[in-house]
């Protein structure tokens, strides 16, 4: 059933109008927005929030509000930029990625292992 849901459909018996010529662009798009789904506790644990194991806590305490409606059930996908409160707080975007570059300074020494693996020392 829940397969039927994310394209939009509450029974087989909607099959045939998605794909008719007039109900397969809605359909696509249907189709196209439950691709881009993600899991709820991703989307918490993607925002800081907690890690995905202690979202699924949160959920089943029902501290967990997507677009003002509790969310309890676990596996529930949210788009990636859904409104989603946490203990009546709500829940900023995820952070944005840092790169840090480091380069080992000249005259800088390390250990490698040489082919008959003995430890030497080199820079």
């Amino acid at each position: 059933m829940e397969f039927l849901e994310c394209f939009g459909l509450q029974s087989l018996d909607d099959l045939p109008r998605a794909l008719s010529p007039e109900g397969a662009s809605s359909w696509k798009e249907r189709r196209a927005r439950a691709s881009r789904m993600i899991r709820l506790q991703k989307v918490l644990a993607d925002r800081g929030v907690a890690s995905r194991r202690a979202a699924e806590e949160l959920m089943r305490e029902g501290r967990v509000r997507v677009a003002g409606e509790v969310v309890r059930e676990m596996g529930s996908k949210v788009p990636p930029d859904a409104r989603i409160e946490v203990d009546g707080r709500a829940v900023g975007g995820p952070a944005p990625h840092r790169y840090v570059v480091l380069n080992k300074p000249r005259g800088s020494f390390r250990r490698r292992a040489t082919s008959a693996g003995a430890r030497r020392w080199s820079s």
